[in-house]
C-alpha cells in the first residue's frame, strides 16, 4: 500500500444506538429490536501518511500511527472528536506500516492494562508495548521465535475471550501468534496461513 505525502485522513465519527438482538431459545425466528438512527459526522484533518488506527479509551480519542514509512519525527498521534490531533508519545523511528492494538477495559482484558498500545516496530517478529499514556516504550516487549514477517498483518487484544484474552498477532508471512500479557519470547505460532474459529470456541496460549 502506498501513501502520498500530505494525504488527508478523513475521520468518520459514527454516533449510533446499539443494535440489540434478543434471542428466545424456545421461539423462532429470532426477534430483533429496530435499530436507532445513525448520524455520520465527517471531519477532514490533514495528517502525514497515517496507517494504523484504534480507539484510545483513557481519553476517549482515536490513536493513529503517522509519518509512514520512517516514523519521523514521531510515530503516533491522538485524534479528538472535533478532528484536532496531538502527538502521542515521543516514540519515533518505528518503520513500515505500523498497525495498532489498544487494550480496552472489560471482562477479558486479563492482566493487560487499558490504554496500552501494542505495535510492530519494523523489525521482523518483534512487538512493542507503549504504556503509561505514551511515556513508556518497551521496544522488544515480545519476540516471535523464527518469525520472518512484520506485524503488518495486524494486532488485536482478544476482548471477546476466544483466545483467552491474549494478544493476537498476524504477520506478513502468514503467521498467527497468540501472545500472553506478560510478553517475552513466544516459542511457536498458532498457525500459518488461513485460520477460522467457530463460534463458542475457546483457545488459550
Amino acid at each position: 500500500m502506498k501513501y502520498a505525502l500530505g494525504s488527508v485522513l478523513t475521520v468518520v465519527l459514527v454516533i449510533a444506538a446499539l443494535v440489540l438482538l434478543t434471542v428466545d431459545r424456545d421461539a423462532t425466528p429470532v426477534q430483533a429490536h429496530t435499530p436507532g438512527a445513525i448520524t455520520l459526522t465527517t471531519i477532514s484533518t490533514a495528517f502525514t501518511n497515517p496507517v494504523g488506527i484504534d480507539h484510545y479509551e483513557p481519553q476517549n480519542k482515536v490513536v493513529i500511527s503517522a509519518n509512514y514509512p520512517n516514523g519521523q519525527p514521531h510515530n503516533f498521534e491522538l485524534v479528538a472528536a472535533n478532528g484536532t490531533h496531538s502527538v502521542f508519545s515521543a516514540q519515533s523511528g518505528f518503520t513500515d506500516e505500523v498497525k495498532i492494538a489498544t487494550v480496552r477495559s472489560g471482562p477479558n482484558q486479563g492482566c493487560f492494562t487499558p490504554g496500552d498500545l501494542f505495535v510492530g516496530t519494523g523489525t521482523p517478529g518483534q512487538i512493542a508495548r507503549i504504556s503509561n499514556g505514551g511515556a513508556t516504550v518497551t521496544t522488544a516487549w515480545a519476540t516471535l521465535t523464527g518469525e520472518p514477517g512484520l506485524m503488518r498483518g495486524s494486532l488485536f487484544q482478544d476482548r471477546y475471550g476466544a483466545f483467552g484474552g491474549n494478544l493476537i498477532a498476524v504477520t506478513t508471512n502468514g503467521g498467527v501468534w497468540v501472545v500472553p500479557c506478560a510478553g517475552g519470547t513466544v516459542a511457536a505460532p498458532l498457525s500459518y496461513g488461513a485460520m477460522s474459529v467457530s463460534p463458542g470456541t475457546t483457545l488459550g496460549a
